[in-house]
């Protein structure tokens, strides 16, 4: 026998599940949101700040973090605090997670090389000499520098993904960024300018095709906003126009009643003539094909 269906379960985002008050989960959430606040971050950052060169804010934590493993620990605090962040939203959380993040732009600024681990740098140097002096757990003299480095940058990688959970929830800063810089230069005065010369050419090659094409029939409200025109059917029905639409579409051309863009009924048949979407020479041949519909529907004068 086949399977109708198959069927694959799948995670749900943190972001998309909050616990409520009272129940177990939620006080363990409590409890471990208090710890990880507990930790002194700047303790965590201190192996990083020492390899960079800068001056530590802080003593740095014992155990493993007085060794040269030192640094995984930061890496599970960043992605514990990611996780976190998502699953509650709390601003706390979020800064402590900055805060992080931004020590360790400083310890990458002052290697000037884009280096961000507290792992000596040496190892890898030799490394790309071809230089491999590995033990069970070491190489070159260091304790697991992979794992350091796969923690750090998947706290990294952690923090990335619940700045884009949160950067999703409003506007896209680097597209604000960039029609802010896009403004400031200059750059969107000079499209306004080129967009209002491209329609003012639009609309004058609208007028002059209706005024040759369907002199006596339309009645044209101008205006020298927008970018479509009012064209009132003199003589015509409401009928007549529907039959003036549905002729002009089966010979290609889109035509649009105003009735659906009005409050009440319109005393009389009208059409709404956009222009913004067409260069002028299509939109003469636009109006030359409208003059003809009136001549073959019998409303031309």
């Amino acid at each position: 026998m086949t399977p109708i269906a198959s069927f694959r379960t799948q995670p749900v985002p943190l972001s998309q599940v909050r616990l409520l008050e009272g129940s177990i989960f939620k006080t363990r959430q409590d409890v471990h949101t208090e710890y990880l606040l507990s930790i002194e971050p700047d303790r965590m950052l201190a192996p990083f700040r020492l390899q960079s060169g800068l001056s530590l804010k802080a003593e740095r934590y014992g155990g493993w973090e007085s060794r040269d493993i030192s640094g995984h620990s930061l890496g599970h605090y960043l992605s514990a605090l990611s996780f976190l962040f998502a699953a509650t939203g709390l601003e706390q959380v979020r800064q402590r997670a900055n805060y992080v993040v931004d020590e360790l732009a400083l310890c990458q600024e002052a290697n000037g090389d884009g280096y961000v681990l507290p792992v000596d740098k040496q190892a890898f140097k030799d490394l790309r000499k071809g230089i491999i002096k590995a033990t069970p757990f070491g190489l070159n003299g260091v304790w697991v520098p992979f794992y350091t480095q796969h923690k750090v940058f998947a706290g990294l990688r952690d923090a990335f993904v619940a700045a884009k959970w949160l950067e999703d929830r409003g506007c896209n800063a680097l597209e604000q960024a960039a029609l802010a810089r896009f403004m400031g230069d200059g750059g969107f005065e000079r499209h306004l300018r080129r967009a209002a010369q491209t329609l003012r050419a639009r609309r004058t090659a609208m007028l002059n095709g209706l005024a040759k094409h369907a002199a006596g029939v339309v009645e044209v409200v101008d205006s020298n906003a927008g970018m479509h025109l009012t064209a009132w059917l003199d003589g015509m029905s409401h009928a007549d126009c529907e039959r003036l639409i549905e002729h002009a579409r089966e010979r290609g051309l889109g035509l649009y009643a105003i009735a659906p863009y009005c409050l009440k009924p319109p005393p009389r048949p009208g059409l709404v003539l956009g222009y913004a979407g067409l260069p002028p020479q299509d939109i003469e041949a636009a109006m030359k094909l409208f003059g003809k519909c009136l001549e073959e529907i019998g409303a031309a004068p």
